[in-house]
């Protein structure tokens, strides 16, 4: 039986404004006409950057990923993969920051299809520190072959060495409610929701 997940991402992507110029559909809900501009161009571009570096790692991405929903928080995460809809998801507050670079997003739609592909062998949690770093390590291959600047590199490096600690379920559960404190959620209803999930995770 499906979950509540499920149904909400299926929805929102049923819903969202598309753009599929780039090979793969890249869709936001409900965008302003700002958000049009701002968000989605990116990630285009950065799928585009994929396929004229690596042209058999973008052919492999587009068999394995049917789209890429603009959703989230960096808060949380940059990116995210889910796998029953075969989908990436890309943080929203990420991709409008002027900061944010088209070869950043493209390193990290390199690191969630990497997700894509293992996740068809299956992998339990106990290994998912193993499984981030061979991602990381993905993203660093290619930084390396599309001669990335100096700090495309060293960020790709810095992720292989991160504590695997930052990578279990508890820690991903902290994240979450750290998020929606900064979000304004009242804190009432953020204790209320860590007493649910520390619940159900147990």
């Amino acid at each position: 039986m499906r979950d509540l997940q499920y149904w909400w991402y299926r929805g929102s992507w049923a819903l969202a404004y598309k753009d599929c110029t780039a090979g793969i559909p890249v869709g936001s809900l409900f965008p302003s006409r700002h958000q049009k501009e701002a968000r989605i161009p990116k990630v285009v571009a950065a799928l585009r950057r994929v396929a004229e570096g690596d042209p058999h790692r973008f052919r492999r991405i587009q068999r394995q990923v049917s789209c890429i929903q603009l959703m989230g928080t960096r808060l949380v995460a940059l990116g995210s993969w889910y796998d029953p809809l075969s989908m990436i998801l890309l943080s929203d507050d990420w991709l409008e920051s002027d900061s944010t670079s088209a070869e950043q997003v493209a390193l990290t739609i390199v690191h969630e299809a990497t997700h894509a592909r293992l996740s068809r062998f299956g992998y339990a949690p106990e290994i998912r520190a193993r499984i981030e770093r061979i991602c990381q390590y993905q993203e660093l291959v290619f930084a390396s072959r599309i001669g990335g600047d100096s700090e495309l590199v060293a960020s790709a490096r810095r992720g292989m060495d991160l504590d695997p600690s930052e990578f279990t379920a508890e820690r991903y559960r902290q994240r979450n409610l750290e998020a929606l404190i900064q979000l304004g959620l009242p804190h009432w209803m953020v204790r209320l929701l860590a007493r649910v999930t520390k619940l159900l995770a147990a």
